[in-house]
């Protein structure tokens, strides 16, 4: 019957049972799929070797960002919602898309304002809420930032 562990908890078929076990494969791995064990279940090795590329896809181009273009992942990401909606954002909305808290898309906000990069406009019936939208400036970087020329 196929056995599954999650820290000390190791499951057989249905029953949960605590265990003391320390694998030192698991402690010495530098990704999800080295916590696993031969009789873990497939989906979970499928499971965890997706989180793993996921990791690895993600961690590279955080380093091609920052290397290449003197930028973050999360400034990027909020450029390019506000490219597929040339229309503006609100601040809320912006967060919500990309899963950045309010403060942080304040502060991203802030610092692309100062860079030229950005409108900010205040709601004319909350004058709380701010609407963002690209200036001129974004196409031309946009490129630079997808694709190498």
């Amino acid at each position: 019957m196929p056995a599954v562990s999650f820290g000390g908890l190791r499951v057989i078929g249905n029953e949960m049972k605590e265990t003391n076990e320390i694998r030192s494969d698991a402690l010495a791995g530098s990704d999800h799929e080295t916590r696993l064990v031969e009789d873990d279940h497939h989906s979970i090795k499928l499971w965890l070797r997706l989180l793993t590329c996921t990791s690895l896809i993600e961690g590279d181009l955080r380093t091609s960002l920052r290397e290449e273009f003197n930028t973050t992942l999360p400034r990027f990401d909020f450029l390019a919602q506000l490219d597929r909606n040339p229309e503006g954002l609100t601040m809320s909305e912006l967060s919500r898309r990309t899963m950045v808290s309010g403060g942080n898309v304040s502060g991203i906000a802030r610092q692309l304002e100062q860079d030229g990069m950005i409108n900010r406009v205040s709601v004319p019936t909350d004058k709380r809420s701010f609407i963002v939208s690209l200036t001129c400036q974004w196409p031309t970087r946009v490129y630079h930032y997808g694709c190498k020329a």
